[in-house]
């Protein structure tokens, strides 16, 4: 009977500790995690090279967590004085996520700069004979 015991415990111990942790975190929801903690601190140059694989869809990186590197990484270049970066992250991440929409706890600068690249994007749309919305700069010439 003790043997039976000592096997279930030994058995029961093995499941929990071959199972998956359910609240590990993904190699890019940790570079969120840091390029945040980057980000409050100042160093907004570390923030794009931490996030650089999560925005490039790397580090299996789900959209969700893509859309929030793109979005800390374009805010950081915005403190960094570099607009034309900030920019290129903007256009990026409303490529990914065309419906994105800020938040009032981001600064005003990026606000601005989302609805400017949306607005500059939107006049660059055509509609193709399959009635999909895409970019003139993007659509097949036919």
């Amino acid at each position: 009977m003790r043997l039976k015991s000592t096997l279930a415990i030994v058995a029961f111990t093995l499941i929990l500790v071959a199972a998956p942790d359910a609240d590990a975190q993904s190699p890019c929801s940790i570079a969120l995690d840091e390029g945040l903690k980057a980000y409050e601190i100042g160093r907004f140059d570390q923030v794009a090279e931490l996030l650089s694989e999560c925005t490039q869809g790397g580090r299996q990186a789900t959209r969700r967590e893509q859309v929030e590197a793109l979005r800390l990484v374009a805010m950081a270049w915005i403190g960094a004085d570099y607009p034309e970066r900030a920019e290129s992250a903007v256009q990026k991440l409303l490529e990914l996520k065309p419906n994105f929409e800020s938040t009032l706890r981001d600064p005003l600068r990026f606000a601005q700069m989302v609805e400017q690249t949306r607005l500059v994007e939107a006049n660059q749309q055509v509609t193709s004979v399959s009635k999909k919305s895409e970019s003139i700069l993007l659509a097949p010439a036919t």
